[in-house]
Parts: structure tokens; C-alpha cells; sequence
């Protein structure tokens, strides 16, 4: 028995979804010590940074001395960055958004190396 029947056609028809959402602006910065102790050089490992930052400009990292601090350098990724007391100090500035750890010395100036160094992270 033949049977007959018949296809319904389909139409082509075009959708447009969007989807948006809001990324959170996140900038921070961690601090592993090290043990501290100075070798013979008069230097001091004292940590690893590990850093985030998703701004689209990118961050700016900040070493800031104690007005008590004795002038020192710090030793960053291998670079040294002098030690301002009672300023702020830029010791990486990205140019976009990254994640990266850096290790941290200390290398003692004239005064035998008193005082505080604190470390900020701050979005372009």
C-alpha cells in the first residue's frame, strides 16, 4: 500500500543574542616571606610577590619606606630600586593586564637597614 504525505517546509529564520556581563576590576598584590637573613653581601631575602591584575591599562607596583627607614635598595627581579623613606616608589609598572611573581630582596644602605617597607598594587 503506497502511502502520500506530505513535507512541511521550513523556514530559515535568524536570531541575534547578546550576551554581556560585568568583569570585577581585581588588583592585588601577595607577599611570601623569605627568612630575612642578610648574607655576606648585606643582602636579605625577604619574600616573593605574586601578582594580579586585570585592568585593561594594566598596574603599577609600590615599594613604600617608613620616614624611619635607613636608605636601602631593594632588589626586584634582580633590579635594584632605591628605597625613598617616607615615599612611595614604583618598582613594576605593566602595560596591561598580567599575573606575575617576583622575588624580593633587601640590600642594606649605610644605616645597618631600620624601618618598614609595604608594598602596593594600583590599577591604571
Amino acid at each position: 500500500m503506497a502511502g502520500t504525505g506530505s513535507v512541511t517546509g521550513f523556514t530559515s529564520n535568524q536570531a541575534t543574542v547578546t550576551i554581556s556581563g560585568h568583569v570585577p576590576l581585581i588588583c592585588r598584590v601577595n607577599f611570601a616571606g623569605g627568612d630575612g637573613a642578610f648574607n655576606q653581601s648585606g643582602v636579605a631575602r625577604l619574600g616573593t610577590t605574586t601578582e594580579f591584575c586585570n585592568d585593561a591599562d594594566g598596574y603599577r607596583l609600590y615599594a613604600s619606606a617608613s620616614h624611619d627607614a635607613d636608605p636601602a635598595n631593594l632588589i626586584v627581579g634582580g633590579r635594584a630600586v632605591a628605597l625613598v623613606p617616607g615615599a612611595d616608589v614604583m618598582i613594576f609598572d605593566s602595560q596591561g593586564p598580567a599575573s606575575a611573581s617576583r622575588s624580593i630582596d633587601y640590600h642594606v644602605g649605610e644605616g645597618g637597614g631600620g624601618g618598614s617597607v609595604t608594598l602596593r598594587i594600583e590599577a591604571k
